[in-house]
């Protein structure tokens, strides 16, 4: 049974049959609700008998020596929950029938069909599934990141699921904000402990056999996530944008969190050649524009760098490096994938306002494919296909009815958009808007999803040579 099966979703076969209920008595009631519990572990001790374990944690409810619980993990994608039998509890107190709350020792009948592990949770079928996932969380957080302050063997990092590497960094983030606002926590992880577990779960989900993500229904691409926030000054900041990922056992619970008219999810598989993540995290980075990855919750960010390092330009030559423009895409993207309702707003239309400015002074500095037709022999073009124009060289600009009378042409920010636009080879030269807006409007990345470009006028292109020109001034 995995994360969520136990939300209480019958299998279609047991959906035709009428179900028999048998009332109980209120002393079987009572004494169902007085063994009613849910422990998170947090250590595992083999005993004697090889076919008994203790397991060692917080206990939140009661616990009855004798009984029979469940167990899971919710950090494991499909997971396979099984029962086991509670022989004897010891407590602080010593040895006991039952306990109530507290720190507990349940000595149990091994399941064969799993190997315990930290986080686990043993639980009765009565707590619901929000309890069991804090028992895991918890029973993680305080084993290795109070109790171990992330001090962790590579045998132990091994065995590490991503929704455990997860879990840690994001409470160490919980702890570190608390420290900034002046609270103690008891806790001084050095910061390459945090570095080494961050870099051990970009590998995890480099290798993972397929992934989860958010992607936007306007503009067809990953949804960049971002925080607009003010200073004391009441100068405003935006994030570094980031994409959102999943797991399996995080699935169920993201589709109903997101809202199906504005996003969806997409399954990146990574393919026979294990490359297929790495190669989405590329794009999504340095075509798209986004600086990390939000692993299942926006507290969890890797950095991009962790995943995919940035190309190395510093021994190519200015017309060698492939023309792409992250930062003009990502403000284009955050623009389109905003709803009118929210641009409405007041809040709203500050996000809006401040995302125009940047798409703005981005773009009056971008370098943009634009698509040709030679007049005559065609010039030599370079192993990118960009033509290395020669004074005398003739050549055709494709261009369209645009705006007021004028004609438009197509420019695009990567060769990636050139053709998903036009479905055959072509040659194409690099140009600014500067040095083509005076003859032509400009459509930037023309396709399927017209939220991820923008049509671009001459009085458009002045208001955002103004605009750079302002924040030019100001970040000197």
């Amino acid at each position: 049974m995995g994360l969520f099966d136990k939300l209480g979703k019958k299998k279609p076969e047991e959906t035709e049959q009428e179900e028999v209920v048998v009332a109980k008595t209120p002393e079987e009631l009572k004494k169902e609700r007085a063994s009613s519990f849910v422990m998170g572990v947090e250590y595992i001790m083999q005993t004697e008998n090889p076919d008994e374990i203790v397991v060692i944690g917080k206990l939140d409810g009661r616990a009855v020596s004798g009984n029979t619980v469940s167990v899971c993990n919710p950090g494991l994608d499909n997971d396979i929950a099984g029962e086991v039998q509670i022989i004897s509890i010891r407590t602080v107190d010593g040895d006991a029938k039952e306990v109530s709350g507290g720190s507990a020792e349940l000595r149990i009948r091994k399941n064969e069909a799993r190997d315990f592990r930290v986080g686990d949770v043993l639980f009765t079928n009565d707590v619901p599934s929000e309890s069991t996932i804090h028992a895991y969380a918890k029973a993680l957080t305080d084993t290795y990141v109070i109790k171990r302050q992330l001090d962790i063997t590579e045998e132990e990092a091994e065995s590490f699921s991503i929704c455990d590497m997860q879990e840690m960094i994001r409470f160490y983030c919980f702890l570190q904000d608390q420290l900034q606002n002046g609270e103690s926590t008891g806790v001084n992880i050095p910061e390459e402990r945090v570095g080494k577990l961050k870099q051990i779960l970009a590998n995890r989900i480099l290798a993972a056999d397929h992934i989860y993500c958010i992607f936007s229904k306007k503009t067809g691409e990953p949804f960049l996530f971002s925080r607009t926030t003010t200073d004391q000054n009441g100068g405003f900041h935006v994030s570094a944008p980031t994409i959102r990922i999943f797991t399996d056992n995080y699935k169920t619970l993201m589709l109903g969190a997101f809202d199906a008219s504005r996003y969806e999810m997409k399954r990146i598989d990574n393919g026979s050649k294990m490359k297929g993540i790495y190669n989405f995290f590329g794009l999504a980075f340095y075509l798209n524009g986004a600086e990390g990855v939000e692993v299942i919750t926006d507290d969890t960010i890797l950095e991009s760098s962790l995943l995919v390092e940035k190309p190395d330009e510093a021994s190519i030559t200015e017309n060698g490096i492939p023309i792409s423009n992250p930062g003009l895409m990502r403000w284009l993207y955050m623009l389109g994938q905003m709803d009118q309702e929210d641009i409405g707003t007041p809040d709203g239309k500050i996000i809006y306002t401040l995302y125009y400015k940047f798409m703005a002074n981005e773009a009056t500095k971008a370098k943009f494919l634009v698509p040709i037709h030679a007049q005559g022999e065609m010039p030599k073009a370079d192993e990118e296909g960009v033509l290395q124009v020669e004074n005398g060289d003739r050549f055709d600009i494709p261009a369209v009815p645009g705006k007021n009378g004028r004609k438009a042409i197509f420019v695009f920010t990567d060769w990636r958009h050139l053709y998903g636009t036009i479905n055959e080879k072509c040659e194409a030269v690099v140009e600014t808007l500067d040095s083509l807006i005076n003859s032509f409007d400009c459509i930037i990345n023309s396709g399927d999803y017209s939220k991820g470009g923008g049509y671009i006028s001459l009085s458009t292109y002045n208001e955002m040579e103004e605009i750079a020109a302002k924040m030019d001034k100001a970040a000197l």
